[in-house]
């Protein structure tokens, strides 16, 4: 296609960075617009058991993490352990949480 019409290559690298450049300005918005709303709003996720009898539930124990925190299953080896911790520490609600069936 290139060898063709050489101008397509010229459209593709223009289309790109407009497309770039929108996706770049508009992230500086929605940044800029969840900061002054300011709300304390967090995003919610919904877990559901395929069967309806599966409870599924989280204990997210009260104060700072145990110093000695550990890791443990698929995945976690990809996790950084300052992270978890960090996110422990600061983003998670400190309540039991139940979902799922009945």
């Amino acid at each position: 296609m290139i060898a063709k019409n050489p101008k397509s290559i010229t459209m593709f690298n223009e289309d790109f960075a407009r497309t770039y450049n929108r996706i770049a300005t508009r992230t500086v918005e929605i940044l800029e617009e969840e900061k002054a709303a300011g709300d304390g709003e967090t995003e919610q996720i919904q877990l559901v058991a395929e069967d309806p009898n599966v409870k599924i539930g989280f204990n997210l124990p009260d104060g700072p993490p145990p110093a000695d925190l550990r890791i443990e299953g698929e995945g976690s080896e990809q996790m950084d352990i300052e992270q978890v911790s960090h996110y422990s520490t600061y983003s998670l609600p400190r309540r039991v949480m139940k979902l799922g069936g009945s």
